[in-house]
């Protein structure tokens, strides 16, 4: 896939740039694990594509850093943002912490696929892994005053799980710098037209087609609402699956 129309190159992440985030040091620290693109648009609303290229380090799936998301302060939680796969596919993962960091309480996991769209949810960190052959393309739309905070993620050198290759397929290894862990469930992406998330070649997303995007509080009311709107029939996921 070409470069969007509209989108310039801001940076390439190396395997060297991950390495605190990584259950082991990469050997190769110069490999490019992915590349980010930004358009460079007024408004409330920002945009930037992600291409996170095929492979592994080590035995980790190239993956995002992952990160937690500022607090909006008229809804009292942070921003939400919206996700949607150009080509290819993405995997994304989401964890919470409802009592202390090195307690994780959810652990969120959904395939999204080429034309599918997902819900980034308030209170959660998040990052994306990709697991196949070739490069996942993923837009990413949030607001303007949203800022992110590699921290939570870092202190405990990368996510509660990693997404690691056993023999080519997609594990998820317990990661033992957390003290609790729960169990990842996987979440099948889906339509909410009432969120304008919506499968498909869709207009890009704003403040008046999204407007949640700025202020979460207009349409969830409180995170219950938003989780629920992602985790409609979410099952249990073994350990090593």
């Amino acid at each position: 896939m070409q470069v969007p129309l509209g989108y310039v190159m801001f940076k390439t992440v190396t395997a060297e740039d991950l390495a605190p985030f990584l259950s082991k040091s990469p050997r190769r620290p110069s490999d490019p694990v992915l590349r980010v693109f930004r358009m460079e648009t007024p408004g409330p609303v920002t945009r930037r594509v992600l291409e996170i290229l095929p492979g592994t380090v080590g035995q980790e799936f190239h993956r995002t850093r992952g990160h937690a998301r500022s607090l909006c302060p008229p809804a009292r939680m942070t921003y939400p943002a919206l996700a949607r796969v150009m080509t290819g596919e993405a995997v994304l993962w989401q964890q919470r912490s409802s009592l202390a960091p090195e307690a994780v309480s959810d652990f969120l996991v959904c395939r999204v696929k080429a034309g599918e769209c997902a819900l980034l949810l308030p209170d959660f960190a998040q990052g994306f892994a990709n697991e196949r052959k070739e490069p996942a393309w993923i837009e990413i739309t949030e607001s303007r005053d949203c800022r992110h905070d590699h921290e939570p993620i870092q202190k405990f050198q990368g996510p509660a799980y990693y997404p690691v290759a056993r023999d080519g397929v997609l594990h998820w290894a317990p990661n033992v710098r957390y003290a609790e862990l729960t169990t990842p469930r996987w979440i099948a992406p889906r339509p909410a037209p009432e969120l304008g998330l919506s499968f498909g070649e869709v207009a890009p997303a704003d403040e008046k087609t999204h407007p949640w995007l700025l202020d979460p509080s207009e349409v969830f009311q409180d995170l219950a609402k938003a989780y629920d709107y992602f985790t409609g029939g979410a099952e249990g996921l073994p350990r090593s699956s």
